[in-house]
């Protein structure tokens, strides 16, 4: 496999070893259009010539490569990891699709409805 370098591989890792078994990416689009002007690649401001751009494009082929060959071989299904990419143009097409309404959703299950009720917060139990 082709080598390279990418906080991609290292958050999904960290987020597993954090106890995360379901993951919803937000924003990763994994392109970069050399047409969109030196800066406008990011939500910020950052400056990346043609050069950059290509290289930061051959870099998300590769790690798109890798991702879809551990979701492909049940690496992550293997360790109870599940992995949903909520933009749906995405140029990293690893993972299946979720809408982001329904991450939120799924995210916050567990959480009781607002407006939260903070009153007796310090009480002790009996």
């Amino acid at each position: 496999l082709k080598k390279t370098v990418c906080t991609m591989l290292l958050s999904l890792r960290i987020l597993y070893h954090l106890g995360a078994r379901k993951i919803y990416l937000v924003g990763v689009d994994f392109r970069m259009d050399a047409r969109a002007g030196e800066t406008d690649n990011y939500a910020f401001g950052e400056k990346r010539d043609s050069g950059a751009i290509q290289s930061n494009n051959n870099q998300y082929t590769v790690v798109n490569e890798y991702l879809t060959l551990m979701q492909d071989n049940g690496v992550f299904s293997k360790f109870g990891l599940e992995v949903y990419n909520c933009y749906e143009r995405s140029g990293l097409r690893a993972f299946p699709y979720a809408p982001f309404n329904l991450a939120v959703k799924d995210a916050l299950k567990n959480y009781p409805e607002s407006p939260f009720r903070l009153a007796g917060w310090y009480e002790k139990k009996k």
